[in-house]
């Protein structure tokens, strides 16, 4: 474990304190700088206070096959489905959709009760449509005239979808819950650059009564998600960035050469990336005690001009 596990919980403090500018986070970080550690934190501390969902970074497949013409008679756990994924053998392992409590159950179960709604968002999103062919061993699906499977990326929109009207209509039944969060982690996982740009703000109109919190690898999806903390979980430490300020391809490029490391980045001091960080915090108004401790010992560091005119910045902010 290469993250310290005081700086996630004090950045989960400060996301389900809502003390962040805006309710939607966008999370960036290698394999080792404890993103899963905070999802699996975040959506165990919401599941005590508020309706969470949570949606694994596993769960992206949707086989054809599997659809039945009958309608499941839906009831809604999703607390059920949300706990199954936490557990061990199964966070970050293991597809699941465990809504009756008996670990067998599928996604595919509750597609025709939701057909005609993923089809239309389907369409709206891709502009494709495709028709269901009850009992083809091969899964494969109806695209106008012609007959295909199902690509990787088209399940995993697929799938997201029906998670999403499965949780939507479990918490219609409740007009007392708050706005609930949706935790997906990897949303990126299987799409294409199109996509992953598209999806997530795709999601946010449409489901519009939930806040999301969503890791990722995308640079495009950093780029075209606005109105969002950007969660950068770089070197044991945490930096958050507005996401409107994120629109430039090729700033978020050197923000992921910095997090995932490339050859040919501009290698930046560490001090530069702590004044970035520190002036971050200001500007998007979670400064605390730590970010003024910080601050002290710089002003005894020797400073070169730029980084001055960076700690001027933070001071005057």
């Amino acid at each position: 474990m290469k993250f310290h596990p005081d700086m996630i919980n004090e950045l989960t403090e400060r996301i389900t304190s809502e003390t962040l500018k805006y309710p939607c986070s966008v999370v960036i970080g290698d394999n080792s700088s404890g993103k899963s550690f905070l999802i699996k934190k975040l959506v165990e501390l919401w599941m005590g206070k508020r309706s969470v969902y949570f949606i694994d970074a596993v769960n992206r497949g949707f086989n054809a096959s599997k659809v039945t013409a009958v309608k499941e008679k839906l009831t809604y756990h999703n607390s059920r489905v949300v706990e199954t994924r936490l557990k061990e053998d199964y966070f970050n392992l293991q597809d699941s959709f465990n809504f009756y409590g008996t670990s067998t159950e599928r996604i595919e179960q509750i597609y025709s009760a939701f057909e005609e709604r993923v089809q239309q968002l389907f369409y709206e999103l891709t502009g494709e449509r495709f028709e269901i062919i009850f009992g083809d061993p091969l899964g494969e699906v109806q695209f106008g005239e012609a007959k295909g499977t199902l690509s990787s990326g088209y399940q995993a929109i697929i799938r997201i979808l029906l998670e999403l009207l499965y949780y939507d209509g479990s918490i219609k039944q409740n007009t007392q819950t708050p706005k609930p969060y949706i935790v997906i982690d990897e949303i990126d996982e299987f799409l294409s650059p199109r996509y992953a740009a598209k999806l997530p703000v795709f999601l946010r109109n449409h489901f519009s009564q939930m806040e999301f919190v969503m890791t990722t690898h995308s640079i495009d999806l950093v780029v075209a998600v606005c109105d969002a903390n950007v969660i950068i979980l770089d070197q044991n430490d945490f930096e958050v960035k507005d996401a409107n300020d994120c629109n430039s391809y090729s700033e978020v490029q050197m923000i992921f050469q910095r997090v995932f490391g490339n050859e040919e980045a501009e290698i930046v001091s560490d001090i530069e990336k702590e004044l970035r960080r520190l002036l971050n915090h200001k500007m998007n108004h979670i400064w605390s005690e730590d970010d003024e401790a910080r601050m002290e010992y710089l002003e005894s560091t020797q400073l070169s001009a730029s980084q001055q005119l960076i700690y001027r910045q933070i001071k005057e902010w």
